[in-house]
């Protein structure tokens, strides 16, 4: 998938981009079924919200194949390989 120059400027314009199908529902269940556990299993200390919204919420699962996944082996590899 190549992305479109307009989807090129909407990201560098918005930081984020919205592309759908390009990850599978299964994997998006995963990554949600992991950050879930993780929120309800250690919880979050308020005092730590604001370095928690600057970094990550779920440290503990960052490099989880869960998480990871989402970008390594989706589609999404592909438009950024094209993009660049």
């Amino acid at each position: 998938m190549q992305l479109t120059n307009q989807q090129k400027l909407d990201f560098y314009e918005n930081g984020y981009l919205k592309i759908p199908g390009v990850v599978s529902p299964l994997m998006i269940n995963a990554a949600l079924h992991a950050i879930n556990y993780s929120l309800g299993e250690e919880g979050m200390n308020k005092d730590d919200l604001p370095t928690l919204r600057a970094q990550s919420y779920c440290k503990e699962i960052r490099k989880s194949p869960a998480v990871t996944d989402l970008a390594n082996k989706s589609a999404v590899s592909r438009c950024w390989v094209k993009a660049t």
